[in-house]
């Protein structure tokens, strides 16, 4: 994520410059978004995977791995 936020940064710092177009920032922004979104809904499913498995073999969830 720290990598895709500093290009976006160099996305906004080349729109600054009048290097790149409205459509083309907004693109990368919308690109940024979705990823974020994604990245969240992954780590979500990832730690509810975790809670279901542990509740499935009854263990509290630090005593579970």
């Amino acid at each position: 994520m720290k990598k895709l936020n500093a290009l976006y940064a160099d996305t906004e710092a080349l729109f600054s410059q009048g290097r790149l177009t409205v459509n083309e920032l907004f693109l990368d922004q919308q690109l940024l978004f979705e990823t974020q979104i994604n990245y969240e809904n992954e780590m979500y499913a990832f730690h509810q995977f975790l809670l279901d498995y542990c509740t499935f073999h009854s263990e509290r969830v630090w005593d579970c791995f």
